[in-house]
């Protein structure tokens, strides 16, 4: 390698390393001239340079929505390389060649990038695994076609179990809290006429044994209540519970096809 390719070579590597996001390349750049698109151009450069690839595309975007300068196009192609977003990068860059008009060693710099970003995705999609495809079917089954579908039987899943009846359980849960409903009734009727006992004033007496009386009588009535209903409930869990083992020990199930009859059973 002579001396002037060793210099073109260093000179395209340090282009590379050090591209700013736009070159002042005389009228044809067109760098935006209105003052607000301006303004989030002189941003996104400063963005730009910290680094924060993804800011500077905000404000490049917001100021190419106010006035389409192609120096935008060229700086969000730089920011999406740097992202390594490489598809968008090439749609910036590729528009930025057709409309502008840039030096020599702008349009060789970007057709640089796009070579490039053009060969990492080819070879990205080489290395990318082939899509499994499902295997052919046998000649015999496709002639036989699906198989005929069975009906579910509701007693024969083995997932339900006694436990799992929800109405028993809620008798079971409404009567217990009957019977602790009842309870403190009870016991606060029982306090009511301790105090009752020990009041001097007759009038209060009778009126705690009067209140006594009443709590005892609806506690009592709470409490006989809940009880029936408990009782239910652990009935009702009971049956459950039989029908599930009578369903599991012993079930049969039918299917018809154009072929024949299918059984299945288990006892």
């Amino acid at each position: 390698m002579n001396v002037t390719m060793r210099l073109s070579a260093f000179i395209v590597l340090w282009l590379c390393m050090f591209a700013p996001t736009a070159w002042a390349d005389g009228s044809a750049m067109k760098v935006p001239t209105e003052p607000n698109a301006l303004a989030h151009y002189t941003k996104g450069n400063r963005l730009y340079r910290l680094r924060k690839f993804d800011d500077a595309i905000a404000e490049y975007q917001a100021g190419a929505m106010i006035e389409p300068a192609l120096a935008f196009d060229y700086n969000l192609g730089q920011c999406y390389r740097q992202l390594g977003k490489y598809v968008e990068a090439i749609w910036h860059y590729e528009r930025f060649l057709k409309h502008a008009q840039p030096s020599k060693e702008r349009q060789a710099l970007v057709t640089g990038f796009l070579s490039q970003m053009r060969a990492e995705l080819e070879r990205k999609a080489m290395t990318q695994p082939p899509t499994d495809i499902p295997p052919d079917p046998s000649p015999a089954a496709a002639r036989s076609g699906p198989a005929p579908a069975l009906p579910a039987s509701p007693l024969s899943s083995s997932g339900e179990r006694w436990y799992s009846d929800g109405i028993g359980w809620g008798l079971v849960g409404t009567g217990a809290a009957g019977i602790g409903i009842a309870g403190v009734l009870l016991l606060n009727s029982s306090n009511l006429r301790y105090d009752a006992n020990v009041s001097t004033s007759e009038s209060r007496r009778n009126e705690l044994r009067d209140t006594a009386t009443t709590r005892e009588r609806i506690g009592m009535a709470i409490g006989i209540g809940g009880a029936v209903v408990m009782v239910g409930g652990l009935i009702k869990l009971a049956i459950h519970s039989s029908e599930q083992s009578r369903a599991s020990a012993s079930s049969w199930e039918f299917g018809a096809s154009s072929r024949g009859v299918v059984v299945l059973g288990r006892f």
